[in-house]
């Protein structure tokens, strides 16, 4: 048991393992899901549970933000519902400023001095003792503060092994220790000493257990500060707390106007959108001239597999090139979407839109460089008419290559695994695709894997529109046996030897267009779950 009291900063402090973060958690209500609770948050005397968030606020150990923002911007954004350049100190008092802007009754802050000098610690803490002049209960976790830190704080509670040590004012803990035979010793940190007298010292175990259970059953024994605060706890604001029935800070419009101006920025700035443009452009080129052909000359028989080649290598650049790049970047998003949901800043699924809305035009006008270099400069079938439809079904892979970065980003719990598992899911589908086997020569028991590859629908729907109009395909005349048996004289004949149907075209379209939202559906459906109450 323990409390905390309006206007005052209560430091929780131990050894490591000690459970600092674990009961921070727990009073949090977050990161619980390994977690068997028992007992009650209680607030004014009020039981919380879950609803703590709504009058607290979390400041989290590692300072999350959007690198495109800039400081102005995201406070601006955390008030509606290129901070790289600044200090350590400066990103941990951004990450205080975003959350008093919610006016909350109570902060929790995970070790804020964690990485920070001397100077800029006593500066966090002397920020957050400032807020809890303001009336705000502060409760934070710290490791190893300085003696000035020390200085600052009201309250404290020490852990050892899950249990508590000590917890009252911070000034009474010396008494505490000095009572059980451990004096703090002249000109000494006492913070230093609190913990040294009960880590668990290498060869000398015994010893320090008998020094933990000393310290903690005194502590429950003469701890009459506790008890006597404990029983003068009111539920003077329990209708305060009963009324506070919205899920979220602001409504639906506010949220999804406010993620939208943000995720536009976000993507304007994104570096890696130049990044993005340059490698279409080079890759049309090389492209281009490794399958340079005069445009609009007569195909003939050999460069039937250079072009379907040339076809799928644009779907595989472009689509998992776009997949890749979601799983590089989309991973480090979706920490700051899991802080700012668990705030209550706005909901996954206006989040989700948001992304989708922001990104959508550049996923679109992205492969459209490549195609332009690759379809002139490769001489595909000259028509303005088949160019758009190259370009729209490139774009529509893309699409879904991207929306197979969201499905595993969020379906996996780390970055890392997600890019060890996705070359194993892109070879099938890279298999079946239609170039390297025929489909007709799948095995029966294989064959259903080619409806999950978006290379097959997309290439199925490219080769259609590169040979349905060629009338006729020269072949060479010095070998006649060659002619009759082997050559393909027409587009329908190539079209048949790579077992594509010129009649599925609007099925391989709704085939591509199930696998872009059923995988954007799989993806919200994860995400959702990861930032629900488990």
């Amino acid at each position: 048991s323990g409390y905390a009291e309006p206007g005052r900063v209560l430091a929780i402090i131990g050894s490591s393992g000690a459970g600092k973060s674990t009961l921070l958690n727990m009073l949090t209500w977050r990161n619980k899901s390994k977690l068997c609770l028992t007992g009650d948050i209680l607030a004014n005397g009020v039981s919380m549970g879950p609803d703590i968030s709504k009058i607290s606020a979390y400041v989290q150990q590692d300072d999350l933000f959007m690198g495109q923002l800039t400081v102005k911007e995201h406070l601006m954004f955390a008030v509606s519902g290129i901070y790289s350049m600044i200090s350590g100190g400066e990103m941990k008092r951004l990450s205080l400023a975003s959350e008093l802007l919610t006016n909350p009754s109570i902060m929790f802050f995970d070790e804020p001095t964690s990485g920070l000098d001397s100077y800029l610690a006593k500066m966090v803490v002397d920020s957050m003792k400032t807020v809890a002049k303001q009336g705000c209960t502060v409760i934070c976790t710290i490791h190893q503060p300085s003696s000035e830190v020390f200085e600052i704080f009201d309250d404290l509670m020490i852990l050892s092994m899950g249990r508590v040590v000590y917890h009252g004012e911070a000034a009474a803990a010396m008494q505490h220790y000095t009572d059980n035979g451990f004096p703090c010793p002249t000109n000494y940190n006492p913070a230093d000493h609190y913990i040294m007298k009960i880590s668990m010292v290498l060869g000398q175990e015994e010893e320090s257990n008998y020094q933990n259970k000393l310290l903690c059953a005194f502590f429950l024994i003469f701890n009459k500060y506790l008890y006597a605060f404990y029983h003068h706890m009111t539920t003077v604001f329990k209708a305060k707390f009963a009324g506070m029935t919205r899920r979220y800070n602001t409504g639906y419009f506010t949220q999804l106007h406010a993620c939208l101006v943000r995720a536009a920025k976000i993507t304007i700035r994104n570096k890696s959108l130049k990044y993005k443009v340059i490698e279409s452009l080079f890759m049309g080129i090389l492209f281009g001239l490794t399958f340079l052909r005069t445009y609009g000359d007569p195909y003939s028989h050999t460069e039937v597999g250079d072009v379907n080649g040339c076809i799928f290598l644009v779907l595989l650049m472009m689509s998992a090139g776009a997949a890749f790049s979601v799983l590089h970047s989309f991973p480090s998003e979706l920490q700051v979407f899991r802080r700012d949901h668990t705030n209550r800043m706005y909901s996954s699924w206006i989040y989700f839109i948001s992304k989708n809305i922001t990104e959508f035009p550049v996923y679109l006008i992205y492969p459209l460089f490549m195609c332009t270099l690759v379809y002139f400069l490769a001489g595909f079938y000259p028509s303005a008419e088949n160019f758009i439809y190259f370009y729209l079904t490139v774009a529509l892979v893309v699409g879904t290559g991207v929306s197979f970065g969201y499905m595993l980003s969020c379906t996996t719990r780390n970055p890392q695994t997600a890019l060890i598992v996705t070359p194993a899911i892109l070879m099938p589908m890279f298999l079946f695709s239609g170039i390297f086997l025929r489909s007709g020569n799948v095995p029966d028991f294989l064959g259903w894997l080619r409806y999950l590859s978006w290379f097959y629908y997309g290439f199925e729907i490219l080769t259609r529109n590169q040979w349905i109009g060629v009338d006729s395909i020269v072949c060479p005349q010095s070998n006649m046996t060659f002619n009759k048996v082997m050559c393909l004289t027409d587009g329908r004949s190539v079209m048949a030897a790579y077992d594509v149907n010129p009649n599925d075209m609007y099925t391989n379209l709704g085939g591509l267009f199930a696998l872009l939202i059923g995988f954007r559906i799989i993806a919200f459906m994860a995400l959702s779950y990861r930032v629900s109450d488990k």
